[in-house]
């Protein structure tokens, strides 16, 4: 062989164990990358080696991100059934209801009412939803060496069941001095409870006599001197006055349901008993049987009658030691009304006090009804 001939074999040669190489070379580069991420694309195995190959998307991502966090699966029915129930919550900014305000005079601030239809009734008491009634007699007092008193305590819903009645039942005004049995007054109007009034007849021509929202004496007014005044307000609200300062046209006559013109009044603003009361009283200063009339809020009252003048039994009681019964009783407001022989009380259907010499007949009562029951009675 010539000497060219050999170079030529030798460069083929060399030139195919260069391309032998190379072409391993590759093979071994490109087989890892394939097995690197097998979970993206799986191998197929019938296709060529050449289409293997695997090939990367270098394209911008869209305008809206992917989400790639895992979606929440949906429990299961049964799941469902276990998951606690949600509880709404009070709006923070919400403010809660008020508690509707309880009605009656009283407010709710007094539980003795019943709390049934009808009426309860006891030798001592009386009871409904409208009208509470306690009476209690005292057969002692440290205020004299003997003495017997009733204490009658009201509590009331509504005012109109305070109720004034006269002996002609229209308050009448000619001037005369005209009155009737006080107990067959207290049976007319089937009261529950009653006492007798101011012996309104008396102070006809002071044009004050307001009795259940009615005034009924002309003006001009024409006060009793140096006697004090009672005025019960349609809210069931008392305030006392002395006629020789008071002046009618300074109070709302259409808000007062009754006015009482006796005294004197027995305390001081603060509830504290007065010793000394105007010379004008000083013909009743001395002990006598008393009838009172007693103020503690609007719808709670008492009656106070005190026996007297019977040795042995009751002697009865001056102004100021009954200023201090009354102050002891917790009263804020205290009015004497006509006492003596007239002092009277009517409970359970008879006559509950022992009056003087069998008691007199007398111009007006102040009485408790039951506005409810007493309609249905009348029916």
């Amino acid at each position: 062989m010539s000497r060219n001939v050999m170079k030529k074999i030798r460069s083929c040669f060399s030139a195919l164990i260069v391309g032998f190489c190379l072409t391993s070379f590759v093979a071994c580069v490109r087989q890892p990358a394939v097995e690197a991420i097998p979970s993206m694309q799986p191998i197929n195995s019938a296709l060529p080696a050449k289409q293997q190959e695997i090939e990367i998307d270098f394209s911008l991502p869209s305008e809206a991100p992917i989400n790639t966090q895992e979606a929440i699966p949906s429990p299961s029915p049964i799941e469902a059934s276990l998951e606690p129930t949600s509880v709404p919550t009070a709006d923070p900014t919400e403010e809660p209801s008020p508690d509707p305000t309880p009605e009656g005079l009283l407010g709710g601030r007094f539980s003795g009412f019943s709390t049934q239809d009808g009426f309860q009734k006891t030798e001592t008491s009386y009871t409904s939803k409208n009208v509470s009634i306690v009476v209690t007699r005292y057969d002692s007092s440290p205020l004299t060496r003997r003495l017997v008193y009733f204490v009658t305590d009201v509590h009331l819903q509504d005012l109109s069941s305070l109720r004034t009645e006269s002996w002609d039942q229209n308050f009448g005004t000619r001037g005369e001095k005209l009155w009737m049995s006080f107990l067959k007054m207290s049976r007319r109007v089937n009261a529950l409870v009653a006492i007798n009034g101011d012996y309104y007849t008396y102070n006809i021509h002071t044009g004050l006599v307001i009795r259940n929202g009615v005034r009924y004496a002309p003006d001009p007014w024409k006060p009793w001197k140096g006697h004090d005044i009672l005025l019960l307000y349609r809210d069931g609200t008392m305030e006392t006055f002395h006629s020789d300062t008071f002046q009618p046209e300074a109070i709302d006559q259409e808000n007062v349901w009754q006015a009482w013109e006796f005294g004197p009044s027995l305390l001081d603003e603060n509830g504290n008993a007065l010793s000394s009361f105007d010379r004008s009283y000083s013909d009743i200063n001395r002990a006598n049987p008393r009838t009172i009339l007693g103020y503690y809020e609007p719808g709670h009252y008492c009656f106070v009658t005190v026996d007297g003048r019977k040795s042995g039994y009751s002697n009865g009681l001056t102004l100021p030691e009954t200023a201090q019964l009354m102050e002891s009783l917790g009263c804020k407001i205290a009015f004497n009304l006509d006492g003596g022989q007239t002092t009277q009380l009517y409970w359970n259907d008879q006559m509950y006090n022992v009056p003087y010499e069998g008691g007199r007949f007398t111009s007006d009562i102040i009485y408790i009804v039951d506005v409810d029951e007493n309609s249905q009675r009348s029916e």
